[in-house]
């Protein structure tokens, strides 16, 4: 789960992870709070957007090389979250 410029009640944005990990039978679930201590994110600049969508690839790779590829991931994001998404989209498109 990818926020977007705030990140709200961490408290209740986990326990709704939870829940949502636990009703789709998923084995894991992360709650991705990208650049959440750069000022970029405020305004989802290249330099919050840019790092965010390079580290949600390198977490993806992750999950894959770990599950021995045969792993779909799937990624609710929510406002500027949707941003990062999309960077990361169409730089592993490339």
């Amino acid at each position: 789960m990818i926020p977007g410029i705030t990140s709200g009640d961490l408290d209740e944005n986990c326990r709704f992870l939870e829940r949502v990990r636990a009703q789709g039978a998923q084995a894991v679930a992360l709650f991705y709070d990208w650049e959440a201590h750069n000022l970029a994110r405020k305004v989802a600049a290249p330099a919050a957007v840019d790092p965010a969508a390079e580290e949600l690839l390198a977490l993806c790779a992750a999950f894959q090389a770990e599950a021995g590829g045969r792993k779909t991931i799937d990624i609710l994001a929510h406002s500027a979250g949707t941003v990062v998404v999309n960077k990361a989209a169409r730089t592993a498109a490339r």
